[in-house]
């Protein structure tokens, strides 16, 4: 309450500053004859007056809050937080959908305090950046004064740098003016999407950009205050990544109707710059910078507005009361007729592909820093590449896992890997900012640095022990920081990870006393340091390095002494033989051996060599290759028969995936058929996938072990000395992906497969299993109408209650934003990929689009789903709920996981009880004519030969000893 208090009082204060401004510009207009400052002061007028506006509208929003905070009840705030499907959170995203990227730039929109944030962050962030530019500059000019050489452009940059940091502070001046500070952080505020651009989460662009500079205005050109009445000239220059790309012409009168054209790959800002010509040197006035993310986020907003108008869809606000009402009904026949009629139309449901090309801006004024406005207008030509996905429609895509990065340096207990950085960091070590550069890693604790700064790092990795820290401990100063929560604007960085810190969130801390700042989850990591500067730091880290070297001469010294005066004395162990030997043994014995001398060993008492110091294995004949390139069984197995290669006959190709490939084939003593997933030893060794191997055989075991109904069992698994196989039933059916691609599910079929699918989820996440790789692929369709999971190489153990992953991992378009952030996250992304799995199966399309991964990555992070105007209410709020980004929010996060989604009024009609044995009729089952007939799998994969490629290589013992174990008879009869 205190802060709304203090924040209304500052709002007030500001409103008396401006108009004083105002009282002051009148009466200089009323004085002067000059035109250029009366045009400039009534500008000024103008500003103020907008401002008043902006602080106005501030106050009686601050007020309502207090209001607000005062009546509101802490349940009435839990069940609006809650629900994120509710009627104002609704209205915020068509908000959002209908708005543009560019808002946060344009001069013609009011004033927002997101706007205000965004900028001041931004801004802050380019003046760090150039700041550092300025002083390495200044370095150069340094060295080059002393060499004697020409120093005139190297003084130029200097200068246009002092320059162009003098505007930057002047802009950060005026949006500070207009900021109320809360002093208290937002808990739980989502970060805007104009945020989010700014931030760079999006990945730079590649394409053509067309960009036409029309005019300027209400500039303060440099002659604003001279008597000299002439005009000035002044030009515009265009920037991509502080590459220069394009000029103008002079013109005297701020209009330039000019346009350029030009490539950009990999862009990540694009910046026009408004210069005066002087006879020293031209002096810039003004500028604009446009993160390539706005274009992204434009580009991806315009295919949007796109597919609205093409077809009857709009942003979710279908399921205004779905959630209000507790017992909503479910959707009936009747209630559904228009929907499925729209549905099987594809002129009416189905967006039309999305032109590549766009206008982004047309004659529209943004504004310049710090004063004056622009007009242009913008066109960008995404770079045509080979297209990955499917932009309309359904189609397969393989799963992806993030490779194990090289460790490319390690010290101080750190694993060092290289990694390319899409946005400004910060060096942990040095300070310094490093933007879009690759920079070093830890694997396993985050820290990141310059590769220069790696000797500097005085803190070990938090992975090591006690113990090991306790090695590496190179400074012995423990001063503890003091950490409290930031609440301050501005631009800052984790003095740990190096990353931007969002603004205005709980989790974020700065210190005390020396105002380091850095992430809630990184604030164990900082070492305690506090109030020692890095310079303090280095001279310590000097000093130190001189005296253990110093003390290494020494001991070198004393050691090469002790060895010298030692060297023909008996060791302990040959004294401790001598005084057990009778003494005829001892006087016989021959000298004691010299280290120059090859030692010569007595029997019974020769030292093992280093290849016995290893454990042997109990059975080390089970990983010798036999003659038909098989293993042998270890000799103790139980009596079961053990499978073999030559048991199967393969007769066709099921399907194939990133990781490996899935044939049919006849067990020939039984002349039962199986499906049998194939993967090569090789790749798993070289991808590092033996835990998810062992993972697989596991879960087998689990989903085994009840007879799960919806879930896919194994009969056993084998090898030979290339490969390892899982023989698996075969069903009939084939995968959904197959039989959505024929024909649109209705909303019946779809409540069917989604509710059997809810049942096999809930199996796993009960037995501490996250899948993480549903999708229409992965589930299969039985001769009797019912559903079997698949695929089980992506899952993860040992996820209970409050366990968390970071594996980056998953079909691009089912991932959920958690993932794509590398944040730390539950099996609550199981929830997130259900909610695309029943998008796809009642519209027929993936809610997030793309032509590769980067686009589809950068929809999940920012578009809102579209749902056609007549779709069924409790259908549109049960993917709401499962498609939150805030996986805190999300359907089926609370503590009953699939309960909460068990619950939903969509799947009221559902008895879960008959459906989980099967007493439910299907509503449709797919028809085979005999066990051959491949009717219902893909052609892509049927029409391949059956047979196993060739593999050259040939596994070392030790790769062999890797899987041991791996083959087994699952508790089924065969």
């Amino acid at each position: 309450m205190v802060f709304l208090k203090n924040a209304i009082h500052d709002a007030y204060k500001k409103i008396e500053r401006e108009e004083s401004l105002i009282m002051g510009a009148k009466s200089m207009v009323a004085s002067t004859k000059n035109p250029e400052v009366k045009k400039r002061l009534e500008t000024n007028i103008a500003v103020s007056e907008n401002n008043i506006t902006y602080l106005q509208e501030r106050i009686q929003s601050l007020k309502l809050d207090q209001n607000g905070k005062d009546d509101a009840s802490t349940e009435e705030t839990d069940s609006l937080q809650k629900y994120p499907s509710k009627q104002q959170d609704g209205k915020k995203q068509l908000l959002h959908e209908s708005r543009s990227a560019f808002e946060v730039l344009s001069s013609e929109k009011p004033l927002t305090p997101q706007k205000i944030s965004t900028m001041l962050q931004h801004l802050q962030m380019r003046l760090s950046v150039e700041q550092q530019c300025v002083s390495g500059i200044e370095k150069i000019l340094h060295l080059y004064s002393k060499e004697k050489k020409d120093t005139r452009d190297v003084s130029v940059k200097l200068r246009e740098g002092k320059q162009k940091i003098n505007l930057l502070k002047r802009s950060l001046k005026r949006y500070n003016e207009l900021h109320i500070p809360l002093n208290q952080p937002i808990a739980g505020q989502d970060d805007h999407p104009f945020q989010i651009a700014f931030r760079g989460l999006a990945k730079p662009v590649s394409g053509r950009l067309q960009v036409t500079i029309h005019s300027v205005r209400n500039l303060e050109h440099t002659s604003f205050l001279q008597h000299n009445l002439s005009p000035t000239f002044s030009y515009a220059v265009c920037y991509v990544d502080d590459t220069h790309v394009a000029r103008s012409r002079s013109s005297p009168g701020d209009q330039w109707d000019e346009t350029f054209t030009f490539d950009v790959h990999r862009a990540k800002e694009i910046q026009l710059t408004i210069y005066d010509q002087k006879k020293e040197s031209d002096v810039p006035i003004g500028f604009l910078l446009v993160p390539a993310s706005l274009i992204a986020e434009e580009l991806r907003r315009k295919r949007n507005l796109h597919e609205m108008s093409e077809a009857n869809w709009k942003p979710s606000l279908a399921d205004q009361n779905a959630y209000n009402n507790t017992s909503a009904r479910p959707t009936t026949a009747a209630s559904t007729a228009s929907f499925r009629n729209s549905l099987y139309d594809p002129l009416a449901s189905s967006p039309t592909s999305a032109p590549s090309s766009y206008t982004l801006l047309s004659r529209t004024w943004l504004s310049l820093e710090p004063v004056g406005q622009i007009c242009v207008s913008m066109s960008f030509s995404k770079k045509l590449t080979k297209r990955q996905f499917l932009e309309t429609g359904l189609g397969r895509q393989g799963a992806i896992r993030q490779k194990k990065d090289e460790v490319v340096a390690g010290h101080l207990g750190h694993q060092f890997i290289q990694k390319q950085f899409y946005q400004i960091m910060r060096c942990a070590v040095c300070g310094e900012l490093f933007s879009y550069s690759p920079g070093l890693q830890c694997e396993n604790c985050s820290f990141v640095c310059h590769k220069k700064c790696l000797h500097k790092i005085l803190a070990g990795c938090i992975a090591l022990s006690n113990a090991e820290k306790a090695d590496f401990g190179r400074l012995k100063y423990q001063i503890p920081h003091r950490f409290e929560p930031l609440s301050s604007l501005g631009a800052h960085w984790c003095a740990h990870c190096g990353f931007f810190l969002p603004l205005r969130r709980k989790d974020c801390f700065r210190c005390e006393e020396c105002n380091l700042t850095c992430h809630g989850q990184c604030a164990h990591l900082v070492p305690d340091f506090c109030g020692m500067s890095n310079d303090l730091k280095n001279q310590l880290l000097a000093g130190l390095d001189v005296n253990n070297k110093l003390s290494r001469e020494k001991q070198g010294v004393s050691k090469q002494d002790t060895r010298s005066s030692n060297e023909h004395l008996p060791t302990i162990s040959q004294g401790l033989m001598a005084a057990t030997k009778p003494v005829t043994t001892i006087l016989n014995a021959s000298p004691v051996t010299t280290p120059d001398e090859p030692f010569k060993e007595t029997k019974g008492m020769s030292a093992p060599s280093p290849c016995h110091l290893t454990p042997t294995p109990p059975s080390s004949t089970s990983t010798t290759a036999e003659s038909t390139g098989k293993l042998s069984p270890s000799p103790r197995r139980e009596k079961k028969k053990r499978i073999t290669l030559d048991d199967f006959t393969f007769i066709a190709v099921l399907g194939k995936g990133n990781f490996g490939k899935v044939m049919l084939a006849e067990y020939k003593p039984t002349k039962k058929h199986y499906a049998i997933k194939v993967l090569k030893k090789e790749f798993i060794l070289k991808n590092e996938e033996l835990e998810s191997l062992r993972t697989e055989k596991h879960v087998f075991d689990v989903a085994n072990r009840e007879k799960h109904p919806f879930l896919l069992n194994m009969f056993a698994s084998f090898q030979t000395s290339t490969r390892v196989y899982f023989v698996m039933e075969y069903i009939q059916g084939g995968d959904l992906m197959v039989h959505v691609q024929r024909q649109q599910f209705s909303v019946k079929r779809a409540r069917f497969y989604g509710a059997e699918v809810c049942l096999a989820l809930k199996y796993f996440h009960e037995n501490g299993i996250a899948y993480r790789d549903l999708k229409l692929d992965n589930i299969l369709l039985c001769s009797n109408g019912h559903i079997k999971i698949a695929d089980y190489g992506l899952c993860k153990e040992n996820m209970s209650p409050g366990n968390t992953t970071s594996t980056f991992c998953g079909t691009p378009e089912f991932m959920a934003p958690e993932i794509l952030l590398e944040q730390q996250y539950t099996k609550n992304v199981d929830w997130w990929a259900f909610g695309v799995l029943m998008y796809q199966m009642l519209l027929g399309q993936s809610p997030f689009k793309g032509e590769d991964e980067e686009e589809i990555f950068d929809a999940i992070l920012t578009d809102e789903p579209l749902f056609p105007i007549n779709m069924p209410a409790d259908a549109v709020s049960l993917l709401r709920g499962l498609l939150t980004r805030d996986p805190e929010k999300r359907l089926g996060s609370g503590p009953t996981d699939a309960l909460e989604v068990m619950n939903h009024p969509f799947f009221a009609t559902i008895i879960w009880s008959d459906l989980y044995y099967l007493k439910y009729d299907p509503v449709y089952k797919p028809v085979a004519s005999d066990i051959h007939d491949l009717n219902n799998f893909d052609e892509e994969f049927t029409s391949a030969a059956p047979n196993l490629t060739p593999v050259n290589t040939v596994l070392t013992r030790q790769q062999q000893e890797c899987f041991r174990g791996f083959s087994s008879m699952a508790d089924v009869d065969a």
